[in-house]
Order: structure tokens, then C-alpha cells, then sequence
């Protein structure tokens, strides 16, 4: 039988390794709106309920990020239209550059890049039953977002800024993972369990687990040759309940992926370097 990830699993937290933590948190509070959740002398817990999303780890001598390679983006998932709209006004406030806004869909996006360079999406979705399907692939695009709209929708109070609403999670990651993309394939699909739902060209690949549009983007750009610069450290895969966790580390190991149990879960990379944590929700 055909392993799956369970379909309760969704993208928990994003781990970072930044260099300079108040400009970091500078930029995640004021402009983004985390709240700071806890912090020590080189980590910080950001979020914006009573889950930590963003893990920040600073080291001032890490490495640059390397050129396509480890993480592309990861996309902070508001709860509707009007949150997304409120987040795209502060940003306008801050004078904070994007560097996109995409309608996919299945979802409607704003991009921009943190302070130090770590690519961020910020977006919503779509309701399921707007989702369509072509030859059993989810019907995803990229075409123009209308944002002078979207901040015309805006009443005075709306633009009252508090922040990140409580109901923010990260939606998803996109990975940079080599350019064999049948090696990417074997290692999300066929042993870590993911179902495809999308694939771009042939070669940009869309997975889930559960129906979501998708939980990672998988990108034909080069390998992580270094773990500690600036940039991804890992992101997890929150599980229900700790048989599921169980039973998914034992499939893994015996698919010959080498996982390691740490204080924050159990932690494997793919053949790209690229780390992910399980972890119970």
C-alpha cells in the first residue's frame, strides 16, 4: 500500500538563520506585524496567535544566501481578503518595497523580500468551491493582481493597523531542490508521502496533503551546499497526534531517510540540504 501523509498535516513553523536580530525584528514586527512570542540571546519566537510561526536564529558571520539554491519563499497565510488588504495598506504605510502580487486562483498574493534578502509571500485563499480542475491537476495561474482594488475596499477603520490577525499560519514553502526534478518526485511523492496537484512545464511542482492547493512548491534551482547561511533552516510538518508521528518516522526510516529526534521534533533533509522538523500539532 501507497504511503501517505496524513491528511491533517499542514505546514507548522518556519525556521531561519538571519544576521542581525533587531533589524530582523524591527522588520517582522513593525512592517509584517508578528508579535514577539519569546527570545534569547539568539532566537527569537514570533507569531501571531498562540502558535510560534517564525523561529529567528542569529548568527552575524552566517554566509550569504547562495543563488538559487535552499529556500525560494515561504508564504504567510492570512485569513481573508480584508487581512490580506490590511497587510498590503502597511506595507504601503512602512514604504515597504514588494516585489509582486500574483492572483493564482486559488489564491491571491503579495510578495516581498525581508532584510535579509529571505523571500516571503504574503496571501489568501480562495474558498475551496472557487478551486478548479483540468486533467485531474489543480487549475493554478499567475496573473495580475489588481492592488489599487484591494486597498479601495478599505474603510478608515480598516486601516487602523493591529497587526497580524490571530487566525495566521504559514500556508506553505517553496523549495529550491535540484535539478532533477524525478529525484524531487521520488523523494516528496513517492517516500515522504505528498500527492501531486499541480506541475508547471513538467518540472514546478505543486503537493499537499489533504486537497490543499498546495503545502510545498518544489523548484528545479541548485543544492544547498551550506546549512548555515542566511535563510532556511527548516520548516516542520505538524501532524495530529503522536501515532501519526510515530508511524510516519518509522516509514521514513525504513525508506532509508536518516531522522534524527531533537528537542523540537525529528528533523531529515532532502537530497538538496533542505531540513524539515516533524512535530505533533
Amino acid at each position: 500500500m501507497t504511503f501517505k501523509l496524513h491528511p491533517k498535516t499542514q505546514i507548522g513553523a518556519v525556521s531561519l538563520n538571519i544576521r542581525d536580530m533587531q533589524r530582523s525584528l524591527d522588520f517582522y514586527t513593525d512592517k509584517l506585524g508578528f508579535q514577539i512570542h519569546n527570545q534569547d540571546e539568539q532566537t527569537a519566537y514570533l507569531g501571531a496567535g498562540d502558535k510560534d510561526l517564525l523561529i529567528l536564529h542569529e548568527d552575524p558571520n552566517a554566509p550569504a544566501i547562495e543563488a538559487q539554491a535552499g529556500l525560494f519563499h515561504y508564504a504567510i497565510l492570512v485569513p481573508s481578503r480584508l487581512d490580506l488588504a490590511k497587510s498590503l495598506h502597511r506595507l504601503a504605510v512602512t514604504q515597504t518595497q514588494i516585489q509582486g502580487a500574483s492572483d493564482h486562483l486559488v489564491s491571491e498574493a503579495i510578495y516581498l523580500a525581508d532584510s535579509d534578502g529571505i523571500g516571503i509571500e504574503i496571501y489568501r485563499d480562495r474558498p475551496e468551491d472557487e478551486w478548479t480542475w483540468v486533467n485531474d491537476h489543480l487549475n493554478i495561474d499567475t496573473l495580475p493582481l489588481d492592488l489599487q482594488e484591494m486597498l479601495d475596499d478599505l474603510s478608515s477603520d480598516d486601516t487602523m493597523w493591529t497587526g497580524l490577525s490571530a487566525g495566521t499560519t504559514i500556508g506553505h514553502v517553496h523549495l529550491n531542490t535540484g535539478r532533477n526534478t524525478e529525484l524531487s518526485k521520488r523523494f516528496y511523492i513517492d517516500q515522504l508521502g505528498f500527492d501531486m496537484m499541480m506541475s508547471a512545464g513538467g518540472y514546478w511542482h505543486f503537493i499537499a496533503a489533504g486537497g490543499y492547493h498546495h503545502h510545498l512548491g518544489l523548484r528545479p534551482a541548485g543544492t544547498r551546499q551550506n546549512q548555515a547561511s542566511i535563510g532556511l533552516r527548516w520548516y516542520s510538518l505538524d501532524l495530529p497526534d503522536e501515532n501519526v508521528l510515530h508511524d510516519t518516522v518509522n516509514h521514513l526510516q525504513k525508506t532509508g531517510i536518516n531522522v534524527t529526534e531533537t528537542d523540537e521534533g525529528y528533523q531529515f533533509y532532502d537530497h538538496a540540504n533542505n531540513g524539515t522538523m516533524l512535530r505533533i500539532a
